[in-house]
This record gives C-alpha cells, structure tokens and sequence, in this order.
C-alpha cells in the first residue's frame, strides 16, 4: 500500500468513498472533493492499493487542521487510518509545525474519531476545544 497526494484521476474515486460513508449523492459529493482538490491550501492523502484507493485524508498546513480520514469498510482496522494521519503529520512536521493543529470531525465522528487517534497513533496528543475540533501533535 502506498500512500501518496491525490491526483485529479482519483477524484472519482474519492467521490464514491466519501458518498457511501456520508450516504450522500454523488453529483454532490464530486463537486465536493474537485473544490477541495482546487482549493491551493487544502491537501489530499491517498492510500492506494495499486487496484483502488483505499481511503483519503485532507489536510492544510496554512489553516493548521486535518479533516475527513475517509477509509473503506473493507479497509477498516488495518492500520490505514494511522497511515495516512502519520503522512499527514510529516508534512506538518517538515513545516516545523509541531502542535495547535486541530483535527475537524464529520458530524457523529468526534467520539469514534477520538477513540481511533488515542489507540492507533502513538505521536498525537489530543485536547479539548470549544467547537468540536481536537488539537493534536505530532
């Protein structure tokens, strides 16, 4: 498995992960992901298992956040989570950005959220905060 950026060929892709997580409608969810992957400070991790795409992560460096670790079921606790959250970290890291960023859950995802980063990523600190984000280092 390899983790990389987000190519504009994987969008489709994305798309359809996110739409069945969120049970939303495609045309929706595409237009999503495509201003995401537009938008010059928002980053996109891929974790790719050379056939299809596993799950995706986004990131900002300039907004000191991560948001939206979308994994398949059938890919679900197999580590990739952590995977693509550590890259993410890294990218953080080289910046030498190394706390204050926050973690921006989905709606009902904070609690599961949480549970996830303080078992199966040894580097992130989680913190409260006053609007449903989670501060971590890395």
């Amino acid at each position: 498995m390899e983790i990389r950026k987000a190519t504009e060929q994987d969008l489709e892709q994305l798309a359809s992960i996110r739409d069945s997580i969120y049970r939303l409608k495609y045309t929706q969810t595409s237009e999503w992901i495509k201003d995401m992957f537009s938008h010059s400070g928002i980053n996109i991790l891929v974790a790719d298992t050379d056939s299809e795409i596993a799950g995706f992560v986004m990131y900002s460096i300039e907004n000191l956040f991560v948001r939206d670790l979308n994994i398949k079921e059938e890919f679900r606790k197999k580590g990739i989570g952590a995977s693509l959250i550590k890259e993410a970290g890294k990218a953080f890291k080289e910046k030498g950005i190394t706390d204050n960023i926050r973690y921006i859950p989905r709606d009902n995802e904070c609690l599961e959220m949480l549970s996830f980063l303080e078992h199966n990523t040894d580097n992130i600190r989680i913190t409260d905060s006053d609007y449903l984000s989670d501060a971590f280092r890395f």
